[in-house]
């Protein structure tokens, strides 16, 4: 069983299936969804590591998807990248978010999205390892 799981949320099949591809090819474990209320429901039930969603799709975009899932107590600590194919639409929507969320564009070499889903994947680690407020240090 992979260490690290994923869930891809996105309404391109091919692009799915590429991504799906490429991540398996590193280790990853890859969990697929074709639309944004899809996706959701697989957030709940299989609390991926990372859910990478992209931002346009129909009826259901990335944007509804994830005010849904930070909305759930079942899902709003997982962690979520939107994606986009405009590396200028994924720069202007990381400047305009008043939240740190990232924005990977499509089309940046897959070894920059996968470096971009480490680092995003270690800060995560990182925060789940912090205490709440009045509890000791956890291991």
């Amino acid at each position: 069983m992979p260490a690290t799981s994923l869930l891809l949320i996105d309404d391109d099949r091919a692009q799915l299936l590429l991504f799906k591809a490429l991540f398996e090819e590193r280790g990853y474990g890859v969990t697929l969804a074709e639309s944004g209320r899809q996706g959701v429901e697989l957030a709940r039930q299989a609390k991926p590591d990372l859910i990478l969603c992209d931002v346009i799709m129909p009826q259901f975009d990335g944007f509804r998807v994830l005010a849904s899932l930070k909305a759930d107590p079942a899902t709003h600590a997982i962690p979520v990248m939107l994606m986009t194919f405009s590396p200028e639409m994924a720069a202007r929507l990381q400047a305009d978010e008043p939240e740190p969320l990232t924005y990977l564009s499509k089309l940046d070499p897959f070894d920059s999205l996968v470096q971009q889903v480490e680092t995003r994947l270690a800060g995560a680690r990182a925060l789940r390892r912090l205490p709440e407020p009045g509890q000791p240090p956890r291991a």
